[in-house]
């Protein structure tokens, strides 16, 4: 089984990769609806309902940045309501590997300046549409 660092997982809108990431969490669930009948023999039963993606991650800031994605592009999503496409990937390929990609929206940003210590942001977004797995061949 190969296994790899998660130095090389990153997330980008299109092509243009976000600044200096540092965490990247991406969640996939499932609403349940309850089908139970008289005919469940007291047992509950489920089917799937609405599925949603969602994630947040964390940069370290770099204002001076002009060639990645960072905090001014981040609040501007949000400001004019901007969809972004996003792909989350390797950046090194291998057979088998997966890219995730989907449409999503920037739902909070977050700046946090602490004493003596490294500047981030911090954003969560949510999917709007279907999340796509594909496999690199």
């Amino acid at each position: 089984m190969a296994k790899f660092n998660g130095t090389e997982f990153k997330l980008h809108d299109s092509t243009v990769e976000f600044d200096e990431q540092s965490e990247l969490e991406i969640t996939v669930e499932a609403d349940t609806i309850d089908v139970t009948s008289k005919d469940s023999a007291g047992w509950e039963e489920s089917a799937y309902g609405l599925r949603r993606w969602s994630g947040s991650a964390t940069l370290i800031v770099d204002f001076q940045e002009t060639t990645k994605k960072g905090y001014k592009e981040l609040v501007d999503y949000i400001t004019n309501k901007t969809v972004i496409s996003m792909v989350a990937e390797k950046t090194t390929e291998a057979t088998g590997d997966i890219s995730l990609s989907g449409d999503m929206l920037v739902t909070s940003v977050g700046l946090s300046v602490p004493m003596e210590d490294k500047v981030v942001v911090s954003f969560s977004f949510k999917g709007t549409g279907a999340l796509t797995q594909a496999s690199a061949t």
